[in-house]
């Protein structure tokens, strides 16, 4: 009975096995750390049981929620004092949140928290702003900027970063800056230099080396125009100058400015060029495609234009071709005694395909028939083109004289002069600005008509305008011609009703022959001359001579010749009239600032042997260059367009 009483006490107390109740954290639950790496310190958490007290040997099991990372064994069992820890627990690479939850069996879980931060800067990279372009003095677009990154290529703030210019010139603004919560730190702003190219702009961190930008400068807005080549050329009429011209565009800093559109174009002197409209190339420079110079020998301007900034002037001179023409210039037809020197000594010109006179060129002159002699045979034409022989003698016997001229590959050239006996030999001298008397008797020097006339010798001072006059009790006729006998004019009847006969004649500086006779054949009598200057002004359809080497300032008016049928458009002209021998080529010009001039030579027979209105395209002047194939005399009708157009003029014949 005692054992069994013994037993029974033993067993009532005995005591319940411990059950594992509560898990709970053992360390802070909230951690810190640097992505990458192990949170410190390591989690741990604590297993009780029923009656609170730690319990060993509990299994724990250890997951990562979020973040990332890792733990050294995803299970751990509570020690002796209930303590279960991690061994480690590694944060995921990416800097924020990460989470790990500790749970056993069906206890509540408990949860740890750690915030990762990047780690230390290990790289600086370009972000963005790299391989961009702006004008010249300007900023880049897009500034650029660098990202800052720890070894797992986090970004990385609070990272000192110093942009410096390192080559092209050109500023920053803020260089010095910090990297933001993104690793990035972006420059204030980076202008470019003045030089158009490549600039560079370096940024750098202590420790991390530095990253360079590049970026092209351009040229800016267009800001001027200068000639480039080919100004001050020569070449022949009618032909391509050696060089085309070329312009140089720049903008205000003086880079060459690509793509610009330039417009060459003829100014003077005629003329035309090809690829008139052409963009600058990449050195700013646009070259005309050809520029061709006028017919006419002297200065042409080409222009070359942009638009909204203005243009400039290139010259050239366009010269005489060679030679294609060789023409008698003067000295043709004289008279002179036997025995002497003709007044003018004979003279040729010589001319290219355009009508310019040609110089430097040698001209053979020789006595052809009727004896003589010549000096300076051998003349070089001069700047007007003309070869000028010394002088020519007539042969001793009374008759006609030839003179050829001759330049190799040209036609000949022959000059006729009569050389006179007696009495149509001799001359008088005629003192201009009086009168001198005269009588006809049958020893003077009669015509093929059987008239007889006297010559006079008289000398006019300086170039104008002027009237020659005979009176006398019978029909006379009046002759004016140049010294060596060529006809300038001649006049029965001044006036219609009377027999006096008057010549007004615009005639430059020079000695001339006057020559006063009579109307009809064997007359003979007392007459008187007399010469005196006259208006300039030609008015009323008066008569008016005029010869080669005169320029008159005129007016058309509502006084002057109306060409028009009556009832008609008035057609306002002035009229001139010009003895030219056959194989003599004429140039007239008419310029003026008011009218739009036009000009026609037509045979007194009314036949029009040219006409002009504008010498070119760039002005309203107009030119006629003719050679007349039949001497005779030839009307130069001087008007405008409209017609009925007045106002003020120059002409000037050569």
């Amino acid at each position: 009975m005692i054992v069994v009483l013994a037993i029974l006490s033993c067993s009532g107390d005995s005591t319940a096995p411990s059950v594992a109740t509560t898990l709970t954290a053992n360390s802070a639950t909230s951690l810190t750390g640097i992505a990458g790496t192990a949170a410190m310190p390591p989690p741990s958490v604590i297993v009780k049981d029923q009656n609170d007290s730690p319990m060993g040997g509990v299994t724990v099991t250890l997951t990562v929620a979020s973040g990332g990372g890792s733990v050294s064994s995803p299970t751990v069992t509570t020690d002796a004092s209930g303590v279960a820890t991690v061994g480690s627990w590694t944060l995921g690479p990416i800097p924020g949140i990460n989470v790990l939850n500790a749970t056993s069996g069906n206890l509540a879980g408990v949860a740890f928290t750690a915030t990762s931060s990047a780690g230390a800067a290990t790289s600086l990279e370009k972000s963005s702003g790299d391989n961009q372009s702006a004008s010249a003095s300007s900023p880049v677009p897009i500034p650029p900027a660098v990202i800052v990154k720890d070894a797992l290529g986090n970004p990385t703030p609070g990272v000192s970063v110093t942009f410096v210019v390192a080559s092209g010139g050109g500023l920053v603004t803020a260089a010095a800056v910090t990297t933001n919560a993104s690793g990035i730190a972006t420059v204030g702003s980076w202008t470019l230099g003045p030089v158009a190219g490549v600039n560079t702009l370096n940024a750098a961190a202590a420790g991390l080396g530095s990253v360079s930008f590049t970026a092209t400068s351009t040229a800016g807005a267009v800001a001027s125009l200068a000639k480039n080549s080919g100004d001050n050329q020569a070449a022949a009429a009618g032909s391509a100058v050696p060089i085309a011209p070329s312009v140089i565009v720049k903008d205000a800093n003086g880079n060459a400015k690509p793509g610009v559109a330039v417009v060459f174009a003829i100014a003077s002197g005629g003329g035309s060029v090809t690829g008139a409209t052409v963009s600058t190339n990449a050195a700013g420079i646009a070259t005309v495609g050809s520029w061709s110079l006028g017919p006419v020998a002297g200065v042409n301007v080409l222009s070359a234009t942009i638009a909204g900034l203005g243009s400039v002037a290139f010259t050239a001179t366009s010269i005489p071709g060679a030679a294609v023409s060789i023409a008698k210039n003067g000295g043709d037809n004289q008279t002179a005694a036997a025995g002497a020197a003709v007044p003018v000594p004979p003279s040729v010109i010589l001319k290219d395909v355009n009508g310019n006179p040609v110089s430097g060129v040698s001209v053979n002159f020789a006595v052809v028939s009727g004896g003589g002699s010549i000096t300076g045979s051998t003349p070089v034409t001069n700047a007007a083109g003309v070869a000028t022989i010394g002088s020519w003698t007539l042969g001793s016997s009374a008759g006609t004289n030839a003179l050829s001229a001759t330049v190799a590959g040209l036609p000949l050239v022959t000059f006729t002069a009569t050389a006179l006996s007696g009495a149509c030999g001799a001359r008088s001298t005629h003192s201009f600005g009086t009168s001198s008397g005269g009588t006809l008797s049958s020893s003077d020097c009669q015509l093929s008509d059987g008239s007889f006339v006297d010559y006079f010798t008289t000398s006019v001072p300086q170039a104008g305008a002027y009237v020659f006059r005979q009176g006398a009790g019978f029909d006379t006729y009046l002759h004016l011609g140049m010294a060596d006998g060529t006809t300038i004019g001649e006049n029965d009847d001044e006036v219609d009703t009377g027999t006096n006969s008057g010549i007004k004649a615009i005639l430059p500086a020079g000695n001339y022959l006057l020559g006063p006779g009579s109307f009809l054949p064997g007359v003979t009598g007392d007459y008187t001359i007399s010469s005196a200057t006259a208006s300039g002004e030609v008015v009323n359809c008066e008569n008016v001579f005029v010869v080669r080497g005169i320029a008159t300032a005129q007016n058309i008016t509502p006084t002057d010749c109306n060409l028009a049928n009556p009832g008609a458009t008035p057609i306002y002209s002035d009229a001139y009239f010009i003895f030219i021998n056959a194989g003599q080529a004429v140039t007239i010009n008419m310029t003026s600032g008011t009218l739009d001039s036009f000009l026609q030579l037509v045979r007194l027979d009314g036949v029009v042997m040219a006409e002009n209105d504008n010498v070119d395209t760039s002005t309203r002047n107009s030119r006629i260059t003719f050679t007349v194939a039949q001497s005779d005399y030839y009307a130069i009708f001087a008007r405008s367009v409209p017609t009925s157009g007045t106002g003020a003029y120059t002409l000037t014949i050569q």
